[in-house]
Formats: C-alpha cells, sequence, structure tokens
C-alpha cells in the first residue's frame, strides 16, 4: 500500500468513525412530552407565566389561561428529564402564577438546542449583567427556583442536562399579563392587554399590541413591530433594539447595541450607552423627540412636519439630520466638533464655527442639538 492509499484509507476510517459517533448520538433520541393547564382568570384580574429555557410564544385568547407546552429532553435520561418537568399553579384572588418547574435539585446546569430556533433566535446568548457572550457555543447563568443554574446553548451539543420547554401561551383580553422567559425567544403577537416581557438570556420579539407595554431583555435583541401603546418602556442590555410602525408614548434603552427605527409615531424618548441610532420612514406624526447617546451616531431621515419639541445630546458622536420639513428655532452645539445647517428658508441665524441657531419654517417648535465631541449636521435629503 502507498503512503497516497494509505492517507486515504486513514481518512475513510476517521470519517466512519465520525459518522458512526452522530448515529450513537442520534440513536439515544429525543423525547418529546405534552403539557396543557387551564386557569379561569376573573375580569381585570393578572397572570403571570415563568419559564426557564425555550421558545415562549403569547397569543390572544377568548377564553380562560391556556397553557400547551411541549417538553423536550434528551440523553440517557431522556425519559426522566421529560418526567421530571411540570407546571406549578398557584391563585390568589384575581392573581394567577403558572411556573414552568424543572429538575434544579437535581441539575444545576442544563443544555439548550432547539430544534426550531426561528428567524429572530440568536446562538448569542450573554452571562446575565456580565454581557459574557460567544457565537455558537453560548451561556448563561441565572437564578431561577431560587437556585443558581446555568443554560448552554450550542448547535453542536456541550455540557448539560438536554432539557427545555417550548410554551404556547393564550392570554384572555381581560387580564393584565407578565411573561418571563430566561432562556431563548419569547414571542407576542396580537394582544391587547397590558404586558411586562422580561428575558434574561434571550431575544424579545414584540408585533400587533396595542396596551401598555414594559419590555427588558439582559442578553439579546429586541424586535418591534405595529406597536402602539399609551405608555411603552422597552431596553436591551447587550443587544440591539429594532422597531418598525411604532406609535404612542415610547421610551427606548439600549444599553450596548444600536438602536434602529422605521416609522415612528406620536412621543418618543430613547437612550443608547454606546450604540449608534437609526430612524427613518414615516416620521411626519412624531411629536416629540428626545435623545441621548453615549458614543454612537446618530442619523435621523424623514418628514419631520409634525416635531413640536426636539432634544438631541451625543457624548462623542456625530449627529445627523436630514429633513426639509423642519419648523422650530433650532439651537445647535458642538464641544469639539463643527456644526453644518442648511434648510429652506433659514432666518435669524446667528453662526460661529461650533454653534448655530436659527428659526426653520414657521418656528413653532423648539429645537436643541449639542454634541460633546462629534459633528452637528442638518440638510435636506
Amino acid at each position: 500500500m502507498n503512503r497516497r492509499i494509505g492517507l486515504l484509507v486513514a481518512a475513510f476510517a476517521m470519517a466512519a468513525a465520525m459518522m458512526a459517533m452522530d448515529a450513537t448520538a442520534r440513536d439515544a433520541g429525543t423525547v418529546t412530552r405534552t403539557l396543557q393547564q387551564s386557569v379561569n382568570v376573573p375580569a381585570g384580574g393578572s397572570v403571570t407565566v415563568e419559564n426557564l429555557v425555550g421558545h415562549m410564544r403569547v397569543v390572544q385568547g377568548n377564553g380562560p389561561l391556556q397553557i400547551d407546552a411541549t417538553v423536550v429532553a434528551g440523553g440517557d435520561q431522556a425519559q426522566a428529564l421529560a418526567q421530571s418537568v411540570r407546571f406549578d399553579v398557584s391563585q390568589d384572588h384575581n392573581q394567577v402564577s403558572v411556573h414552568v418547574d424543572y429538575p434544579v435539585a437535581h441539575y444545576d446546569t442544563f443544555l439548550y438546542q432547539p430544534q426550531n430556533a426561528g428567524p429572530y433566535a440568536s446562538d448569542e446568548v450573554c452571562i446575565v449583567g456580565k454581557l459574557i457572550c460567544f457565537h455558537g457555543t453560548s451561556s448563561s447563568t441565572l437564578s431561577y427556583q431560587g437556585r443558581q443554574v446555568r443554560v448552554n446553548q450550542s448547535a453542536k451539543g456541550g455540557s448539560g442536562a438536554p432539557l427545555y420547554v417550548d410554551v404556547v401561551v393564550h392570554v384572555p383580553a381581560n387580564a393584565s399579563a407578565k411573561f418571563s422567559n430566561a432562556v431563548g425567544l419569547l414571542e407576542v403577537d396580537g394582544l391587547t392587554n397590558d404586558l411586562n416581557l422580561v428575558a434574561m438570556g434571550g431575544s424579545i420579539r414584540v408585533q400587533n399590541t396595542r396596551g401598555r407595554l414594559d419590555v427588558r431583555s439582559d442578553g439579546g435583541d429586541v424586535y418591534l413591530n405595529d406597536v402602539t401603546s399609551p405608555n411603552a418602556r422597552m431596553r436591551s442590555d447587550g443587544g440591539d433594539l429594532t422597531g418598525r410602525h411604532l406609535s404612542g408614548d415610547l421610551h427606548l434603552m439600549a444599553s450596548g447595541g444600536d438602536i434602529k427605527l422605521a416609522t415612528v409615531a406620536g412621543k418618543l424618548s430613547l437612550s443608547s450607552g454606546g450604540g449608534d441610532v437609526r430612524m427613518d420612514g414615516d416620521l411626519a406624526s412624531l411629536r416629540s423627540l428626545n435623545a441621548r447617546l453615549g458614543g454612537g451616531d446618530m442619523d435621523v431621515s424623514g418628514d419631520l412636519a409634525g416635531l413640536d419639541s426636539l432634544r438631541a445630546e451625543s457624548g462623542g458622536g456625530d449627529i445627523e439630520f436630514h429633513t426639509s420639513n423642519l419648523s422650530m428655532h433650532l439651537d445647535a452645539s458642538t464641544g469639539g466638533g463643527s456644526v453644518h445647517v442648511d434648510l429652506p428658508g433659514m432666518r435669524n441665524v446667528d453662526r460661529s464655527p461650533e454653534h448655530l441657531s436659527c428659526d426653520v419654517g414657521k418656528a413653532t417648535g423648539t429645537g436643541v442639538l449639542h454634541a460633546g465631541g462629534g459633528d452637528i449636521t442638518v440638510t435636506q435629503p
């Protein structure tokens, strides 16, 4: 046998060994189990649903609170793992709580290998509050059922009990609700309820909602689409915050990621710890904009004819507005950059290299722009 043939034989042997290992892993199999729970919620009551790891989807229901869960377990103890999960239900007058109970007394580490992650899931999960993130293989450490647990997420396997629970919640329209999904995608669609949404190591997706909204993701991204709210507070610590077709009284914060918005109406307050802010689309119904950026850039493009109040501050980045329909007294200044404002019909202009004030349009509103060390640009699109 010559050397080339020997190398080919060795390569085929290695490939066969790897295939055998994969076959063994597949033969270990996956066990699934279905759980269902139905609870009557008094009118005007509140609902809380908590899950450790999996995909939680929340939709509008017509009757009682209905929860359908699919337990997915793997490994040598798959059957026992699947059987160990249960619902813990409690009710105090008009408050209903449903907790997905995991075997945390026997396992302190769980492995999450979602079969159908969906387009909004991510292979990046961060240790809560630490922003230590990895792609492909990631880890979240958090408190659940009074114990410290770790969830490892990897498409290629890893350490921990292979167990997760996918949950579908049908929530009655007459109840306020809080949903907590520690690791995995938390998805809300078509609700009119007042909502509190929490993810400690995953992303949150909200669309077609009409109630009060409080959203927080400590390690993933926040996606918003077609959201109207009299009071919405949305925060992403470590991920991006992306929204389209938003209206109401909106407060957005991204402590470590970017904010990207398209088509916004009403009142908007936003802050970014270190990321950029981008806004475009239909902005004609935006009434007020208050933005604070720690070190990123801000770029706004669109019709701002309805804007009455504008205040934008950036610690170290640039501020750019591209619009031809501004109507306000504008005051722009920078600590270390330059100011360039060029709009139709500017009057009462007071200009210096680092400061400019002027009246634009009918000057019915007030605008203040300040960049600590960057440039300020206000021009036509």
